[in-house]
């Protein structure tokens, strides 16, 4: 009697171990990321704030025959072009060119006047990561400079 007694509390013991014993461990579902853009740059760049800053990731878009007002940004801009042909002209007029698959930083500070135009047939796409002092507005819209008359 008491061994039938023990078998069937061991029994009840278990079955209790069973129930109460966690599943077999499965891996918690992975993370997943997605390539939205890539691009390469060959210019030097340094960035360092030493304020607070508020990141802003954009997806921007200039369509065929479309330009920029003459501006420039109050936080640098990290660049990466997706589509495209864009011209940049800068304070003094000069040209460069930008196409898909290039990246660049566009420095702040009210020296660095210019404006985007997309001279093509198809849309002008890029991502930008804006890294802005908080508060502070994408861009500040400037007259056109002399060159631009």
């Amino acid at each position: 009697m008491r061994t039938r007694l023990f078998a069937t509390l061991a029994a009840l013991a278990a079955a209790l171990f069973l129930v109460a014993a966690p599943a077999a461990a499965t891996a918690p579902p992975a993370p997943t990321a997605e390539i939205l853009g890539q691009g390469t740059t060959t210019d030097p760049y340094l960035l360092v704030s030493w304020q607070k800053r508020q990141f802003v990731a954009r997806k921007v878009t200039i369509p065929p025959g479309g330009e920029t007002p003459w501006h420039y940004h109050v936080g640098e801009q990290v660049v990466v072009q997706i589509q495209g042909v864009v011209e940049r002209l800068d304070r003094n007029c000069k040209v460069r060119t930008y196409r898909a698959g290039d990246a660049y930083i566009e420095p702040a500070g009210s020296t660095e006047v210019h404006k985007g135009v997309n001279r093509g047939t198809e849309p002008v796409v890029f991502y930008v990561t804006d890294l802005l002092p908080e508060g502070a507005p994408f861009a500040v819209t400037v007259p056109a400079p002399a060159c631009a008359s």
